[in-house]
């Protein structure tokens, strides 16, 4: 199996790579650590944890792993078809649709409970462009697809040029959610965070919560004594 990224060794959770090669090492499987430009020039994975961003493999960069992908030659994770059914952000728009939930099955308590905690989400699309920008600072811009905050914009600061270069593109406006702060004990003294919970799950069962502490405007690992935190419940 590999263990692929953009420039592995680059990566600031490169450690966690390290980690999760040797684990794998010692069930005796044959585990790298490869950058994803490199794959099948002199190693052939049956299996790949994917941890660079182009999850569709639409890039040219990644055309001998989605050719491999196709043909059944490998199998990936995350798996294209599954991110896109449960990661992309295109289904938070799918949740605030009108029926659409309902159409699903879901009902009751479990309908009442998306709708409180699922922020309200919609594309930036031409005919609602003027109502979106008139309630923007109530939103967060970002792209359908990417990471890290990369092109994103609070609706309160955006200029109305840089919006009207947004409608119409892949992106969505997101009910914004202020984040959270708590003050947390450092070897400097008492210092205020902000934190997001990213909780994990598998075949519809909690296997744990995280902590994501920050400071600034967007989450990051940058932070001082910010990071990854453990979580009592």
């Amino acid at each position: 199996m590999a263990i692929t990224d953009d420039a592995p060794s680059q990566q600031r959770l490169y450690v966690e790579f390290l980690a999760y090669n040797e684990l794998f090492k010692s069930f005796g499987w044959d585990s790298r650590i490869v950058d994803y430009r490199e794959l099948y020039k002199d190693f052939h994975p049956d299996f790949i944890y994917n941890r660079h961003t182009d999850f569709f493999l639409t890039e040219p960069s990644s055309s001998a792993l989605r050719e491999k992908f196709l043909n059944r030659d490998v199998c990936l994770s995350p798996n294209p078809f599954e991110y896109l059914m449960l990661a992309d952000k295109q289904r938070l728009i799918d949740w605030g649709t009108p029926g659409f939930l309902e159409g699903q099955g879901l009902a009751g308590e479990d309908l009442n409970l998306v709708r409180t905690a699922v922020p309200e989400s919609y594309d930036i699309s031409t005919n609602r462009a003027d109502e979106i920008w008139a309630n923007r600072k109530k939103y967060f811009f970002k792209p359908k697809n990417a990471f890290g905050s990369k092109q994103s914009y609070r609706g309160g600061t955006i200029s109305r040029s840089t919006y009207d270069k947004i409608v119409g593109q892949d992106m969505i406006a997101q009910e914004y959610m202020p984040a959270p702060e708590q003050t947390f004990e450092t070897p400097e003294g008492p210092q205020a965070f902000k934190y997001d919970l990213r909780c994990y799950a598998y075949q519809g069962r909690m296997q744990m919560v995280l902590a994501r502490l920050y400071q600034g405007q967007v989450t990051n690992l940058r932070t001082t004594y910010g990071g990854f935190a453990t979580v009592k419940l």
